[in-house]
């Protein structure tokens, strides 16, 4: 059996097992504090690698840039030209949490990094929280009035200043930002729908694929690898092979015990 029919074989053991998504996540943070944050992190970067189904390009992939054991969390991920930040919180984010501090990093300061890198990318934040102040305004920076943007473009040109950035570094990354607030439960929602449109399930079998997708998912973020279709394909097909033995071997089983009887 190859490496990722035997991953597999293990993880629709474990999703059996489990009726709910956070004992896949304790089994391997055992109880931190953040496991919320990583959920939502990993159920998201899941949802957006579905799109590489929609993409005809074999090469494209969505590269997942690894989980940090200090604080455990994900740094961000890369799907086609856009880099995405996923942030979990309890309460909306101020303009302060945008900000790069000596013990933590913020997403800003990861934006300009990448900016530097390929200029040609576009940047998103996605939030599972309701959107407040000038983080709000940012989501909708096009359609305000001139003088409120030219406001908010000085605010931001600081805020990139204090990462290291440049005015003219702010003004890219500004143009190309999108903020989005989305709930764990819409993405779960999404999530269910497009595996069921895509590999032609009922809703019972999708809660499990869904499960071991997240262990699938948690295992390559800490390889910060580049996933491609064919990766989710190869899982597709083993989970299939793996609840046809499963069903072969409960089929057995039966019709021993009726043997025996």
């Amino acid at each position: 059996m190859d490496s990722i029919g035997a991953s597999v074989k293990g993880w629709v053991v474990l999703s059996l097992l489990s009726n709910k998504y956070d004992a896949l996540f304790k089994s391997r943070f055992h109880g931190a504090a953040n496991i919320r944050g990583i959920r939502y992190q990993i159920l998201y970067s899941i949802l957006r690698a579905f799109e590489l189904y929609e993409n005809k390009t074999q090469s494209a992939s969505i590269t997942l840039e690894g989980i940090e054991d200090v604080d455990i969390e994900i740094n961000n991920f890369k799907i086609f030209n856009e880099h995405a930040q996923v942030k979990s919180a309890s309460k909306p984010w101020a303009w302060s949490n945008l900000k790069s501090y000596d013990n933590k990093r913020g997403p800003i300061q990861n934006f300009i990094e990448a900016y530097r890198v390929d200029s040609d990318s576009n940047f998103l934040l996605v939030f599972d929280f309701e959107l407040k102040n000038e983080i709000e305004k940012i989501s909708r920076f096009n359609s305000l009035p001139e003088t409120e943007k030219q406001g908010l473009r000085n605010k931001f040109r600081e805020l990139c200043r204090s990462c290291g950035g440049t005015n003219y570094e702010a003004d890219s990354i500004l143009d190309k930002l999108k903020i989005v607030s989305l709930s764990e439960e819409e993405i779960l929602e999404s999530l269910r729908r497009i595996i069921s449109k895509t590999y032609d399930l009922g809703s019972d079998l999708v809660e499990c694929y869904i499960k071991i997708f997240i262990s699938a998912f948690l295992k390559w973020a800490e390889e910060r690898k580049k996933v491609f279709r064919k990766d989710l394909e190869e899982i597709r097909v083993s989970i299939k092979e793996s609840y046809k033995r499963e069903e072969d071997f409960q089929a057995y089983g039966r019709g021993l015990i009726d043997r025996i009887h």
